[in-house]
């Protein structure tokens, strides 16, 4: 993203976005938030329930036409939350957050079984990421932080 892009505070810009056809709230979200120089991390399991959200602020202002990988598990039976963030030359390898989370329930069905399921977009026609993509992984277990480290670092 440019450095426009990264000050830009009219929307969100979604980098992954998978939901479930049961339920429209049920999604998670990565990319960057509506407040400059931030991105977030967000979880919802269902109309009615909290949404889970965290968020990492650049300072000095974030990397402009750089490389960066976010992560994210989480833990029903406990239930917890945790981020990841990875900025080459800028950031090494960091656990952003170990949270407890509230309303962490099951998906229900499968989360990518719905049309507005985007990568580098909110929704089939807005907030759409404004920078290169590569690789996507989504694995049906919560991964350990190592494993984490592995998969965005290596």
């Amino acid at each position: 993203m440019t450095s426009a892009q990264w000050a830009d505070t009219a929307e969100h810009r979604y980098l992954f976005h998978p939901k479930s056809a049961a339920d429209a709230n049920v999604y998670l979200v990565f990319g960057k938030n509506s407040a400059a120089q931030t991105l977030f991390w967000r979880r919802k399991a269902g109309s009615g329930l909290d949404t889970n959200e965290q968020t990492y602020a650049f300072s000095p202002a974030g990397p402009a036409d750089t490389w960066f990988c976010m992560g994210m598990t989480w833990n029903q039976a406990t239930p917890r939350l945790r981020g990841y963030l990875y900025v080459p030359g800028v950031l090494p390898f960091t656990e952003q957050f170990d949270e407890a989370g509230s309303d962490v329930d099951p998906w229900g069905t499968n989360p990518v079984d719905d049309y507005n399921t985007v990568i580098m977009a909110g929704a089939t026609d807005a907030q759409e990421w404004a920078g290169d993509g590569a690789h996507v992984a989504y694995w049906s277990r919560q991964l350990s932080k190592a494993e984490m480290q592995h998969v965005m670092v290596l």
